[in-house]
């Protein structure tokens, strides 16, 4: 009886730690494409004046910039987790994501600080991109970690989503 008991907290607690990762993959996903849909609105505000075809080139190029950033976002994180433990840094990856940004949202625009505002936007995407990518390891590692049996239906899971 002790051990179905046991069984049953293991799932329950996989499938409880599983939602916490895809609702923070679900998150990461809406905040890059909010960026994607409103990039018209973010040239105009974050951009100097000039051609608009230019100042969108330049908020896809800003938007490109976190993809790059992901393998190194990975790799330091994945360091990170083999010294303090996944979970450590799965956190920590998850407070970067936030605090970037909380601190995006709180940006003046082009008209009230210049060529700062696109400057910090630039830098604030890629450690956007930088955490994302720690997330995206650490997730499915921390999960597998829970759970080696389970990895498949992990696999499937978090991809699926």
């Amino acid at each position: 009886m002790h051990y179905i008991k046991s069984l049953l907290f293991r799932i329950f607690y996989f499938f409880c730690t599983l939602n916490v990762v895809v609702d923070g993959k679900k998150q990461t996903r809406y905040d890059f494409s909010v960026f994607g849909f409103l990039a018209k609105q973010i040239s105009v505000n974050f951009f100097p004046k000039g051609e608009a075809s230019v100042q969108l080139l330049a908020t896809y190029g800003v938007f490109a910039g976190a993809f790059v950033a992901r393998p190194l976002g990975g790799i330091v994180f994945g360091v990170i987790g083999d010294k303090y433990g996944r979970k450590q840094a799965l956190q920590l990856s998850m407070l970067v994501m936030f605090v970037a940004t909380l601190i995006m949202g709180c940006l003046p625009t082009y008209h009230t600080i210049g060529i700062g505002a696109p400057v910090l936007l630039t830098i604030l995407r890629l450690i956007q991109g930088f955490s994302v990518g720690g997330q995206l390891v650490g997730s499915m590692l921390f999960l597998v970690g829970l759970e080696p049996h389970l990895f498949y239906f992990v696999i499937i899971i978090i991809y699926k989503l």
